[in-house]
C-alpha cells in the first residue's frame, strides 16, 4: 500500500504489531531535499496589524483547531487581528473552537464552513497568508501524544504543493520532511507558541 506515513510513524506501528513488520515494506515518498526545493521560505514579510490563517480538513486531537482561537485572543492584546478561514465538519473539536471563540469575543475574525471534506473548495483559502497543517491538541496521554509526535497530515503535503505557507507543530514526523527554515514550527499543543 501507499501512504504518506512518515518513517518514524511505520516504525512506530511496525514495532508494536510485530509480524506484520515483515510484511510491510519502507518506500519514503520524498526526502528533506526533494520537499524543501518547492518549500516556501518564512523570510516573507507578514502585515503587522493582520494575519489571515487557513485551517482545512477533518479537525481532530492531531489538528487542534481549537488553540486558534486562543491564539487570537493572544495576539489581539497585543494589538494584532487573527482572521481565520476554517473548512470542516463540525465536531468535537470544531464545536471547542466555536466555544472559546464566543468566549473570547472574537466572531467577527473566523469564518467557519462546514463542509464535508470532499466538497471544500480551496480557492477559499488561496487567498490566505498562513495555512495551518497541525498543532497538536492540549493534554494529550502519552500514547496519544508518541503518535502524534510521527505523524505528517496529508493537508502538510497539500499545503506544500500549493506554494502556500507553512505552520505546523514541531514533531519528528514533520522534520523528516521540513525544518524550520522552510516553514513555521511551532511547540505542539500550545496556543502561546503558536500566537
Amino acid at each position: 500500500f501507499i501512504q504518506s506515513y512518515t518513517k518514524n510513524y511505520l516504525r512506530k506501528i511496525t514495532s508494536e504489531n510485530g509480524a506484520a513488520s515483515k510484511r510491510i515494506i519502507l518506500m519514503p515518498i520524498g526526502t528533506l531535499e526533494k520537499v524543501a526545493t518547492n518549500c516556501w521560505y518564512p523570510t516573507r514579510n507578514f502585515p503587522n496589524k493582520e494575519i489571515s490563517i487557513a485551517f482545512w480538513g477533518l479537525a481532530s486531537t492531531l489538528h487542534g483547531v481549537e488553540l486558534i482561537a486562543d491564539a487570537a485572543a493572544a495576539l489581539g492584546e497585543k494589538g494584532i487581528t487573527l482572521r481565520a478561514k476554517i473548512i470542516s465538519a463540525d465536531n468535537y473539536f470544531v464545536g471547542e473552537l466555536k466555544r472559546r471563540i464566543k468566549a473570547n469575543d472574537l466572531e467577527g475574525q473566523f469564518l467557519i464552513d462546514e463542509v464535508t471534506v470532499v466538497s471544500r473548495d480551496y480557492n477559499v483559502v488561496l487567498d490566505c497568508d498562513i495555512a495551518i497543517s497541525h498543532l497538536v491538541s492540549e493534554g494529550l496521554s502519552d500514547a496519544h501524544r508518541a503518535t502524534t509526535e510521527c505523524l505528517c497530515t496529508n493537508k502538510f503535503f497539500e499545503i506544500l504543493a500549493m506554494g502556500m505557507p507553512l505552520l505546523t507543530a514541531d514533531t519528528k514526523g514533520v522534520r523528516e520532511f521540513v525544518n524550520d527554515s522552510h516553514c513555521i514550527l511551532v511547540r505542539p499543543g500550545s496556543a502561546e507558541a503558536l500566537a
